[in-house]
């Protein structure tokens, strides 16, 4: 039953009349999981790869959900606010970007600056997780403490 649940979501969600919808484009990117809590988990398992950050990767800031700070793996919604770009996963994300000034800024983990989000250097790590840095160099200090083990500032983004 599950799997004919499935087939049938993916086919409204392919119908060509929904195929502009943000919505049933994100939709379309998540499968159905076989756990208790029916928990939906994305379709695509694309990680960033360590580079010459140690164990981040600088990354897109297109490819990150600045509310979940999570690298998706794909364009995310953009958001203008101000004359600068943020991006959000799905709309109530979005909304929360354009309205709450918070959401729009991070704590460099290196410094222990606020940065804006939309003009910050932005590192992920193998899990996807996304800190904000207010510049190289501190994208490449906290990828190389980070990779051994040594506290830098202990600030989540």
């Amino acid at each position: 039953m599950k799997k004919f649940l499935l087939v049938a979501s993916l086919a409204v969600l392919a119908s060509p009349a929904l195929a502009d919808n943000p919505m049933s484009q994100l939709g379309a990117k998540m499968i159905t999981s076989g756990t208790s809590q029916n928990q939906s988990v994305p379709a695509e398992t694309a990680k960033p790869e360590a580079s010459e950050f140690g164990s981040l990767k600088k990354v897109e800031p297109k490819l990150i959900c600045m509310m979940n700070n999570k690298f998706m793996g794909s364009e995310q919604i953009p958001v203008e606010v101000e004359g600068r770009t943020y991006y959000g996963c799905c709309p109530m994300c979005a909304k929360t970007l354009k309205t709450g000034a918070s959401a729009r800024t991070a704590a460099d983990p290196v410094s222990g600056k606020s940065v804006d989000k939309a003009m910050a250097v932005i590192g992920a790590n193998k899990d996807g997780k996304a800190y904000y840095f207010e510049n190289e160099e501190n994208l490449k200090t906290f990828g190389s403490n980070d990779a051994t083990g040594i506290d830098v500032k202990g600030i989540e983004p």
